[in-house]
């Protein structure tokens, strides 16, 4: 959290140097992460997560998908949600109130079992428990003339498969984005915001990227 604040801080500072506003607050209270149960006689159930396409419906990305007998931490396309599963899900508010509506207009079955939490709050309760080797962990980083990614698309980059992280927004300038397009070029301080777990940490540090 730390470390996020003083990029949010760096890149706020030259947006205040180039005589622009942001508009918007920390990055990391915007988004929030919830959790929902996926009730027997859901509709989804034996559907794949690109046939449901939450992301490009709602804005909500799909975190980590659990069920009794194993947890799937930043599942792919291709995964096929079961009966017992939860889902735990990170997106704004907006995007999480018209998941809501979908929920109850097109009777998906699923019920929030973990009220919305900032993903600020989130990763500050997850470093309190020390036990807890499924610590999920948000990196913001500056993306200047020494990055790899400088001049490169998100999709060219293979960022997910790379860092082993989910991409889930970038400030650049006093636009705030979730979800870019995978088509979307990065430009020199440009804010990158990732989501991942203590491999992503080790590829970035490998990679002097933080």
């Amino acid at each position: 959290v730390n470390l996020n604040e003083r990029h949010m801080l760096k890149h706020r500072e030259a947006l205040a140097e180039a005589g622009e506003e942001h508009l918007y607050g920390w990055f990391d209270e915007e988004l929030q992460l919830a959790r929902y149960k996926i009730c027997e006689d859901s509709p989804m159930i034996g559907q794949t997560l690109t046939q449901l396409a939450f992301r490009e419906l709602y804005g909500c990305n799909i975190l980590q998908v659990s069920t009794p007998e194993e947890v799937i931490d930043m599942p792919g396309g291709h995964h096929i949600l079961q009966k017992d599963s939860t889902l735990l899900m990170i997106g704004t508010d907006s995007q999480f109130k018209l998941f809501d509506t979908a929920i109850n207009t097109q009777r998906l079955c699923m019920t929030l079992v973990e009220e919305l939490i900032t993903m600020r709050e989130f990763m500050l309760r997850e470093d309190n428990d020390k036990e807890n080797v499924s610590v999920f962990l948000s990196c913001a980083i500056t993306i200047d003339k020494h990055s790899p990614i400088l001049g490169k698309s998100l999709k060219d980059t293979n960022i997910r498969d790379d860092w082993h992280c989910l991409v889930i927004g970038l400030e650049r300038g006093s636009y705030t984005m979730t979800n870019p397009n995978v088509s979307l070029v990065f430009e020199k301080g440009d804010l990158l915001w990732v989501l991942g777990k203590q491999k992503m940490i080790n590829q970035l540090v490998r990679e002097e990227i933080l």
